[in-house]
């Protein structure tokens, strides 16, 4: 995870979160010391969202994914550059970041956070020892609908 400020003069904060096989990042933009009090909680509350854009779910099962989210974000570690090929992703993730927040603005809702978190998504990327090119948005997608046995959403 990195965090970074929007500007010199502003005290907003972002932070990235990548899963490290699939790539995919999360963006967390305006991020303070009270939200990362709860950041777990907060954590939980992007991936269930996320997933649930991403896959063919049900309504119905948007309750048991939050929850299996929730579980799964119950105990955070966090580590520091264990893994140099994620830390360079998530600086790459930042530069991207960087010119769409200069493009579009810091975003003032959640729809915005999430746009930007799905261009960012969209980068190729590498993973150690594989010759081809992944897209984390597709990788993460993938992941997810296998997971919960249903198809990828219609975009």
């Amino acid at each position: 995870m990195l965090y970074f400020p929007f500007s010199e003069t502003t005290p907003r904060k972002i932070f990235i979160a990548m899963e490290a096989h699939t790539r995919y990042a999360m963006i967390f933009c305006g991020v303070t010391k009270p939200v990362l009090a709860k950041f777990p909680i907060l954590f939980a509350d992007y991936l269930w969202r996320h997933i649930v854009s991403l896959c063919a779910v049900d309504d119905a099962d948007f309750g048991h994914i939050r929850s299996m989210a929730a579980s799964m974000c119950a105990e955070n570690v966090y580590y520091k550059g264990l893994n140099k090929s994620v830390q360079a992703h998530i600086k790459d993730a930042a530069h991207q970041l960087e010119y769409d927040l200069y493009r579009y603005g810091f975003p003032d809702d959640p729809g915005k956070e999430f746009f930007l978190s799905m261009n960012v998504n969209k980068m190729l990327r590498t993973r150690h020892g594989e010759k081809r090119y992944i897209v984390p948005l597709e990788e993460f997608q993938r992941l997810w609908c296998e997971i919960l046995g249903v198809p990828a959403a219609k975009e």
